[in-house]
């Protein structure tokens, strides 16, 4: 299976990736590098991020019992990931910031992406 889709905007791989593993806002957007194991394409749902009344974001665990589980990656998200990880490092570097980046899918700036932002942008 390929994946011909061209990843130029920022929306595309977390899209991409919600798409192909099912994953909901909230999972998506606390995703971290350290749960996701691209060699065996396996990625883990182990927390969820929250917007709260007073605006601020939070990391909590997921929606129900059931929703902590592992995700086993299709060849496309596997690429397109490994894809998103070179450039969110090289920008990274640009920026004169070091060490690995944490959150998969987040600001430009590395903090969380809020979750209606996100869904702004989607829209």
């Amino acid at each position: 299976q390929t994946c011909a889709l061209p990843i130029s905007t920022m929306l595309a791989t977390p899209v991409l990736a919600k798409v192909l593993t099912g994953l909901r806002r909230g999972e998506l957007l606390a995703l971290r590098w350290s749960h996701i194991d691209l060699r065996s394409g396996e990625l883990q749902v182990v927390q969820s991020l929250e917007r709260r009344k007073d605006k601020s974001l939070h990391f909590k665990q997921p929606k129900t019992k059931n929703s902590t589980r592992i995700v086993i990656l299709p060849e496309c998200a596997i690429k397109a990931l490994s894809e998103h990880r070179r450039r969110q490092v090289a920008y990274r570097q640009t920026l004169g910031i070091s060490g690995e980046p944490d959150l998969v899918f987040c600001e430009l700036d590395g903090q969380p992406w809020d979750p209606d932002r996100f869904s702004s942008a989607f829209a």
